[in-house]
């Protein structure tokens, strides 16, 4: 998903320098104005994609994300102040891009439609506030502008708004396949723990080298009398009877590589003292053994 939103940041981003490239043509070849607009539209365009190229160093998607809209902003606030204030037609860039933003999320949505809100405010009341308006769009010009104007804030509307819900459509697939993903997770999770929690046999995890177990099932409080906790971090073999066999079983689990397999029968000290004979198998993984045992009942000892 965080490709996605890459991605989709990077594809805004050229749709932006393009259409700001656009206008410096068009400016360029119609209205033949260079002095105020031109080098603003080309330290955007420049400042634009320095702000991708430092994206891929940092790799923060909302500062590149943030950097794009704040600059892109300030470029609707400039060209409307130079292009008749509150009367350009760029103007109506402030209404489009709260409701673009709220595409997004309500939040910005909010946070944009107050800042564009103050921005018209302060446009609007130049006079008093000291604002810089003027228009440097000949009267000849003016419509040929208005039209420009208004299918470039048309086309980046309807561009962004296409990202928006492509983006959004594989984001949610995304998310969905997900859910599903750790939904059954989850089921395969309670499933194995349930087998664990109630499987008649004895189950455990032992840290290799110290053999100290590392963690185990409920089972072995019905049948040796310890609670869990009496058994966790100790020596696995200090519940075994040791003898000349169970020496050699511990040297054979220590040298033990790969994912080989071991089974062993030992007589285990239950907590009351009783003895009772468990027959083992296991297998080494890691630095961990992986080990299940089960009862064998009196009868069928030797």
């Amino acid at each position: 998903m965080l490709q996605q939103q890459n991605v989709a940041t990077a594809i805004a981003s050229y749709i932006m320098v393009g259409i700001a490239l656009f206008v410096l043509l068009l400016n360029w070849l119609v209205f033949e104005e260079k002095k105020y607009l031109s080098p603003f539209l080309l330290i955007y365009s420049g400042l634009i994609l320095l702000n991708i190229l430092f994206f891929r160093v940092h790799r923060n998607l909302y500062v590149a994300y943030m950097v794009l809209i704040v600059f892109s902003f300030f470029l609707v606030i400039y060209i409307t102040c130079i292009t008749g204030g509150i009367e350009s037609p760029f103007a109506f860039a402030f209404l489009v891009l709260p409701v673009g933003a709220s595409i997004t999320s309500r939040k910005q949505g909010r946070w944009w439609f107050s800042a564009s809100l103050l921005t018209v405010l302060l446009i609007f009341f130049n006079n008093f506030f000291g604002f810089p308006v003027r228009n440097i769009i000949p009267p000849e010009d003016r419509d040929v502008f208005a039209f420009a104007s208004l299918v470039s804030i048309l086309t980046i509307t309807t561009i962004m708004s296409l990202l928006v819900k492509y983006f959004s459509f594989h984001l949610h697939q995304s998310y969905t396949r997900a859910s599903s993903e750790l939904a059954e997770k989850n089921q395969r999770l309670e499933l194995l723990s349930n087998m664990l929690n109630y499987s008649t046999d004895l189950m455990c995890i032992i840290d290799l080298p110290r053999c100290t177990v590392n963690d185990l099932n409920p089972v072995f409080r019905p049948l040796l009398g310890y609670e869990m906790e009496e058994i966790k971090g100790r020596d696995f073999f200090n519940f075994i009877v040791t003898d000349e066999e169970t020496s050699r079983t511990r040297t054979r689990i220590l040298q033990m590589t790969g994912q080989e397999t071991v089974d062993f029968e030992c007589r285990m000290i239950c907590k009351n003292g009783d003895l009772k004979k468990f027959s083992w198998v296991g297998m080494v993984k890691g630095n961990k053994f992986y080990a299940s045992a089960r009862y064998l009942p009196k009868e069928t000892n030797p």
